[in-house]
């Protein structure tokens, strides 16, 4: 039960924090604004020219613009209003009536309302990293204002607080509010983008260096603007003695840093110039605090356009290196005359040679002059044209030719990119496409030739079928016609005769009979289907030795499993072909046939002891026997291996994986 309770106050504690949380965000962004605001008007109080109304540095309108660019519109109705009381009790104790203080408000309002309104119309994103932002910041930081002081001195002269004269107080107005526009709200935008973040992930050294130059700023400030005796006598000079620091901010810090700097430098002269210090020190105090301001916002305004040209130039280079990193070809800068001035390689071992040894030299001193010449001639080209001027060369490069594909392209200023690309596999493999078409050409070739062979050797066999049928088997035929017929004439006959003629006629129909089995075994041995390979080859083997008085000697490791009868009946073609080569060509007087099972295939060795031939000639102009044979084993992706020389014999070797 406990538990029960304790989570449903979880629940509503959780309910309640989330309800209220935007409202108690809002609440504390107001809080810090109002109180910002505050200790900005205290401090433009103590920066006024007296007895003049109006600060030569006004913050609180610059808190204003600051807070609206940073936080949602829909914010903006709750801000305004919340800061009212911080405005008020800043101007209590000031001596100013009350109408005044409501104008003021109205017309600080109406100041950082114009500037937001503008800076977020035309831009999406609230940054000053780019020329094209800072641009438009400066555009609003000084068009808020210019409208806004139209207003601000409308209400000092309806309100007759003061006798200053209407433009009088409109050009001080709008000088101060620029000048602290142009200095305190790109100090408060940077800052809150990642700045506190990155002090605490700064590392040591980075701190020592901001302290140094957080001293120098404080040294350069004293002796520049907090001095009265180097005033007569040096001060132009005096103004120069911040720009080092300046620039030292802006180029190690970024628009953090050099605002921030900005800032200080701006306190130092501001103070200076109203206590009569420094080199802005004028005949009227008009003319000092509009000699400072015109500084500071000239200052201002480069610096803001320094940085955000460094940043800009950054990212370039940053997003060039990645392209560069990421980018396989090198890429060379080369002046129009042929100096080497800079290159990029992903790994040095692709250079002809070390970085140092072309680095400022020209391309003739350290390419093949003939190549150094090519290239002078591209360079001289492309120095006239946009278009792209390509070379293709070789180079040893690491004791090994290397092929390459330089592009070079014109650049302002008398230079050229060259971008140079090994295309040493792309020529190789272009090389093995040719030579693979080659050969297939061939293979075409080779297989027409071997069909009209093939043809050739189908009507041959034809013929030889044809020929036995008619001379062979038609003349017996014939003669067992004969035979029967004088039978028929003589009859009767005595029982013995009549014996005597039907042995005959059973010899004739017995030889017919064997010349029609041989005749069909040629054609497709029955015994290979029925009985298996090895009877087959035995049974030709018997037949092979009668006829041709050649000794054949058969060995066969085939185990239980039965072979396919695709593999036995193109091994038995292989092994018939190889024995009509061997009594045709090798005039051997024996030959050795084994057949065994070896890494799932099935391998047949034919060898004799004749007198050999050279296998590569044959190949190129020999029989059909030996292509037959590697067509059938093709098929069944099978090798075959011829193993021969002069004198020496020959060994075939076949095998055919069994999977198939």
């Amino acid at each position: 039960m406990s538990e029960l309770v304790v989570g449903t106050q979880e629940l509503h504690r959780t309910r309640f924090i989330s309800r209220y949380r935007h409202i108690v965000r809002r609440a504390l962004v107001a809080l810090s604004v109002s109180a910002a605001y505050f200790v900005g008007a205290k401090i433009g109080f103590a920066l006024t020219f007296q007895p003049h109304p109006v600060s030569t540095l006004w913050p609180p309108n610059a808190i204003m613009f600051a807070a609206l660019l940073l936080s949602p519109v829909r914010w903006w109705w709750f801000l305004l209003p919340a800061v009212f009381p911080a405005h008020l009790l800043s101007q209590l104790n000031a001596d100013i009536p009350l109408p005044m203080m409501f104008c003021w408000f109205i017309s600080n309002c109406t100041e950082a309302l114009i500037g937001a309104s503008l800076f977020r119309y035309l831009s999406k994103h609230v940054s000053l990293d780019t020329s094209y932002h800072v641009g438009l910041f400066i555009l609003v930081a000084i068009l808020g204002p210019f409208l806004s002081s139209f207003l601000d001195a409308g209400f000092v002269v309806l309100n007759q607080f003061g006798t200053t004269p209407y433009w009088d107080l409109f050009r001080m107005r709008f000088f101060s509010n620029v000048l602290a526009s142009l200095t305190l709200v790109p100090l408060i935008v940077t800052w809150k983008r990642d700045g506190l973040r990155l002090l605490t992930t700064a590392p040591p050294r980075r701190y020592l260096e901001a302290t140094l130059l957080a001293a120098g700023l404080l040294i350069v400030g004293r002796l520049s603007f907090g001095t009265r005796e180097l005033v007569e006598n040096i001060t132009p000079a005096l103004l120069y003695l911040p720009l080092p620091l300046l620039l030292w901010a802006s180029i190690r810090f970024g628009p953090r840093g050099s605002s921030a700097a900005l800032l200080v430098v701006s306190f130092f002269a501001i103070w200076g110039a109203i206590n009569g210090l420094g080199p802005f020190t004028g005949a009227t105090p008009e003319q000092s605090a509009l000699s400072v301001q015109s500084f500071l916002i000239l200052a201002a305004m480069t610096l803001l356009f320094l940085t955000a040209v460094m940043r800009e130039r950054d990212e370039i280079s940053q997003r060039n290196r990645a392209l560069l990193s990421a980018h396989p070809d090198m890429v060379f800068l080369m002046s129009n005359e042929g100096v080497y001035l800079d290159f990029h390689a992903r790994d040095g071992n692709d250079l002809l040679v070390h970085p140092e040894l072309f680095l400022g030299k020209n391309v003739r001193d350290v390419m093949p002059p003939q190549l150094a010449q090519e290239v002078s001639q591209c360079l001289a080209r492309s120095a006239g044209t946009d278009e792209p001027q390509v070379l293709e060369y070789s180079l040893e490069v690491s004791d090994e030719e290397r092929h390459y594909e330089a592009r070079l392209i014109g650049m302002e200023g008398d230079k050229t990119l060259s971008i140079v690309r090994d295309v040493t596999d792309r020529q190789r493999a272009s090389r093995a496409l040719k030579d693979s078409q080659k050969k297939l050409n061939q293979s075409n070739i080779q297989v027409r030739s071997l069909l009209g062979r093939l043809i050739d050797v189908q009507e041959s066999e034809r013929r030889r079928i044809s020929r036995e049928l008619h001379d062979d088997l038609s003349q017996k035929i014939a003669t067992l016609s004969v035979a029967i017929s004088r039978l028929k004439r003589r009859l009767p006959l005595s029982d013995t005769e009549i014996i005597n003629e039907l042995d005959d006629l059973r010899q004739n129909t017995n030889s017919l009979t064997n010349e029609i089995r041989r005749l069909s075994h040629q054609l497709h041995p029955a015994v290979l289907e029925h009985l298996g390979l090895v009877t087959a080859l035995e049974s030709y083997i018997g037949n092979f030795q009668d006829e041709e008085q050649i000794d054949v000697r058969l060995t066969a490791e085939l185990g239980e499993e039965r072979v396919p009868f695709q593999t036995s009946i193109c091994i038995y073609r292989v092994a018939v072909e190889a024995l009509r080569n061997v009594s045709r060509h090798s005039g051997a007087a024996s030959a050795v046939i084994s057949l065994r099972r070896e890494n799932g295939s099935l391998e047949l060795r034919v060898s004799d002891s004749g007198k050999g031939f050279d296998v590569d000639a044959f190949r190129k102009g020999g029989g059909l026997g030996l292509v037959s044979i590697e067509e059938r084993l093709r098929l069944l992706q099978g090798t075959c291996e011829i193993h021969s020389s002069p004198q020496k014999g020959t060994t075939l070797v076949a095998r055919v994986p069994l999977t198939n």
